[in-house]
């Protein structure tokens, strides 16, 4: 299945494996791959029933998810490479981490956590699982996505990124999404966080509705090489809203900088 992923690739230079987000797609890391194309190769597939791939049979847990994204990394002959992922993707190459640490040069936890971290920000608690679900019923894939999406940026549904942000997941399959409370409640590895080795960059923003600053930094500090940087006035989609200073940060991190 793994060869058979859509996936996005720009630039040229060392290999950096980009995973996105539930119910985003490969597309999402456009923006970074702009700022980054000269000096690195960056490969993003769309996870199994989402966006492009929506095709395929969605995996069933974060670990299924890992695996895939490793056998994708197989068939595109990437034995070594620099890892990001967002949110549930932060979530994938954690778990990437710990089943093939020695394949990562650098990993960079983008806007995630070890494990849910249920937000208290006013609206965002609110969206529960059997929210998601009804809307998902009521709506569809692209439905949900939108409804979802304000809660992605500090400036809301007032965000110039946010049909960007709905643009690049549209093809996923409803019973993806519906994995989604799975994927994010069935797996925890905050006790399993200093077996993780590669250096580690956790980056963010400080007003993010999923995944806190605390949660965030839990990471960072139990890693065995861990980094913080928090983007003020940035939500879930940090990459976005403060694109010019999250490239630099991280070019800077991969660069040995």
């Amino acid at each position: 299945m793994a060869g058979d992923l859509n996936f996005h690739e720009w630039g040229v230079g060392e290999p950096v494996l980009a995973v996105h987000g539930f119910l985003l797609g490969g597309g999402f890391w456009r923006r970074f791959a702009e700022g980054c194309r000269d000096r690195f190769r960056i490969v993003a597939p769309d996870l199994p029933g989402f966006a492009g791939s929506g095709q395929l049979p969605p995996c069933r847990s974060i670990g299924e998810l890992a695996a895939a994204v490793l056998g994708f990394a197989d068939d595109r002959g990437l034995k070594t490479f620099h890892l990001i992922g967002h949110s549930m993707g932060g979530c994938i190459v954690q778990q990437m981490a710990l089943d093939a640490g020695d394949r990562i040069r650098k990993l960079v936890v983008y806007s995630s956590s070890a494990g849910v971290v249920r937000s208290t920000r006013g609206a965002a608690s609110a969206r529960s699982p059997e929210e998601r679900l009804a809307v998902l019923e009521r709506e569809g894939v692209d439905g949900l996505r939108r409804w979802m999406a304000p809660y992605w940026f500090a400036a809301g549904e007032a965000s110039p990124y946010l049909e960007e942000a709905v643009a690049c997941g549209r093809g996923g399959s409803p019973e993806a999404a519906r994995l989604g409370p799975r994927y994010m409640t069935s797996w925890d590895i905050h006790d399993r966080l200093g077996e993780i080795t590669p250096p580690t960059l956790v980056i963010g923003g400080d007003t993010d509705h999923t995944f806190t600053v605390e949660a965030m930094a839990a990471v960072a500090r139990n890693v065995r090489d861990g980094s913080l940087c928090v983007l003020p006035n940035a939500a879930h989609c940090a990459h976005m809203e403060c694109g010019a200073v999250f490239d630099d940060v991280v070019r800077a991190f991969l660069s040995d900088g």
